[in-house]
């Protein structure tokens, strides 16, 4: 395995973490806090490409480590997939709180990071490597969104 190309903390009390670019969110600023506890809304913003929302299973404090290529992690096995449009250049990672709503978007005071993303469109691989350790990779990609979900995805 290589080495990340950063690492962050976050705390979640609603067992989620969240993958996503604020400007692809910012349609939903002015909705409730809890916009995306409506599965049809969770589901129809993960299809569009505008977050990915993986359900972690506990509340808690997690550690991520954030790769910048797929495959960079050397990890094999089970994780989540989902291609992802990035608007700003900016990509948050962290506890799905974060989300933009209220008139509120993300911040990094609870954790998360806020990095550097290649505009245009990215594939995401979430992985857990422990009970509260999680890696995330993620690269460019040509390939257009084309997610399907039908449930909350979960690790």
């Amino acid at each position: 395995m290589s080495k990340p190309y950063t690492s962050t903390r976050f705390d979640t009390d609603t067992a989620t973490m969240a993958v996503f670019d604020p400007a692809a969110l910012a349609h939903r600023c002015e909705d409730t806090a809890d916009w995306w506890s409506v599965p049809s809304d969770e589901i129809s913003e993960i299809n569009q490409g505008h977050v990915l929302f993986v359900g972690l299973g506990a509340d808690g404090s997690y550690e991520v480590e954030i790769f910048r290529k797929l495959g960079e992690a050397g990890l094999h096995g089970k994780y989540l997939c989902a291609n992802l449009t990035v608007l700003s250049g900016c990509l948050y990672i962290g506890a799905a709180e974060q989300v933009p709503a209220g008139n509120l978007g993300p911040e990094t005071t609870y954790g998360g990071a806020l990095i550097y993303a290649m505009r245009g469109h990215i594939e995401v691989r979430v992985y857990r490597q422990a009970p509260n350790k999680l890696v995330v990779e993620f690269e460019s990609t040509s390939d257009a969104v084309l997610n399907k979900f039908t449930s909350s995805p979960t690790l």
